[in-house]
């Protein structure tokens, strides 16, 4: 109940992809200790013209691979979505 958040408004235009994601996925460690990050996120984002649930596969898949069998601290998930022209 004490969490401060701040609430923002955006229209989505046709064509554009929102992802959401937890910590979790950002967060996720390989067995040498590295963070997935938002950075590689945000690489993966600008790298594949992608449908909303193709770009959250694709993102996914790479946590996954990134992970490579390492069990996590924390949830991951991820919630992709788009406005279709």
């Amino acid at each position: 109940d004490d969490f401060e958040y701040e609430v923002v408004e955006k229209e989505i235009q046709p064509g554009d992809v929102v992802v959401i994601y937890t910590d979790g996925v950002s967060e996720a460690m390989n067995h040498q200790n590295e963070l997935f990050s938002i950075e590689r996120i945000r690489g993966l984002m600008e790298k594949n013209a992608l449908s909303a649930s193709e770009l959250g596969g694709v993102i996914l898949a790479d946590v996954k691979k990134h992970a490579n069998g390492r069990d996590q601290n924390d949830d991951i998930t991820l919630m992709s979505f788009g406005r279709l022209g």
